[in-house]
């Protein structure tokens, strides 16, 4: 959970083969498209015969972010990749089979954020900003353990979760998905303790539009949900 990442990162780290030259813009039809997910995640960038080709960036439900190059529907060259904690690596791919990562460094982008730890309602270690006058924010991406129990692994803004990532509070409850100034709302997935789930949009920590609720007995139950509230740890 605090530590989640895409299964392809792990493949194929000591395979030496370089990618073969690739210019991510050639024979690209231009276009530039937002695809989204019922489960969050979602990609950016330009396509060619409606697959993924030339530059993008995928990110997933859980906040961790591919942003290269692609082709034919794949990674293919150079990108970086995003853990949810706020490691960044710079990842080489050729035809999807990852060949080269290298961890960067966690030096200043020409932002005013720093990455490392900090407390406040609980241990945060990530991307943050602010000074010791005014106290620091979680800003960028990072973990928060929080004393009560919960755990936010994802993006933040301005202190408040906003963009993609997961929760698991006390109870044992999940949600994976998108926030909006600390509020679930877009598209996401929510598990509950006793084991139903539902998959699909959000509104202010409500399950609002499209979704799927799978319950645990195998019944599922597709719809439009008109802010039906999640009362477990909102």
């Amino acid at each position: 959970m605090r530590y989640c990442m895409l299964t392809f990162l792990f493949m194929a780290l000591m395979i030496h083969n370089k990618a073969q030259p690739y210019n991510p813009d050639q024979d690209c039809d231009g276009s530039f498209v937002r695809i989204q997910s019922a489960d969050g995640s979602y990609y950016a960038g330009q396509i060619k015969d409606g697959v993924k080709h030339g530059r993008g960036r995928f990110v997933s439900a859980d906040g961790s972010e591919y942003q290269g190059e692609y082709m034919n529907g794949h990674p293919h060259g150079s990108g970086t990749y995003h853990y949810p904690d706020g490691r960044k690596k710079r990842v080489l791919f050729q035809s999807g089979r990852l060949i080269e990562a290298h961890l960067l460094s966690h030096e200043n982008d020409g932002t005013s954020c720093m990455y490392g730890e900090f407390v406040f309602l609980g241990r945060y270690s990530g991307w943050f900003k602010g000074n010791k006058v005014k106290g620091y924010v979680p800003h960028g991406r990072g973990v928060m353990s929080y004393f009560n129990g919960s755990i936010f692994s994802g993006q933040w803004e301005e202190g408040k979760m906003h963009g993609n990532g997961s929760v698991k509070w006390e109870d044992g409850s999940l949600y994976t998905g998108q926030w909006v100034k600390g509020k679930r709302t877009g598209y996401g997935t929510y598990s509950w303790p006793n084991g139903d789930t539902y998959v699909g949009e959000w509104k202010d920590n409500q399950m609002c539009g499209k979704g799927t609720y799978y319950y645990r007995n195998g019944k599922v139950k597709k719809g439009i949900w008109s802010e039906k509230k999640v009362s477990a740890n909102n």
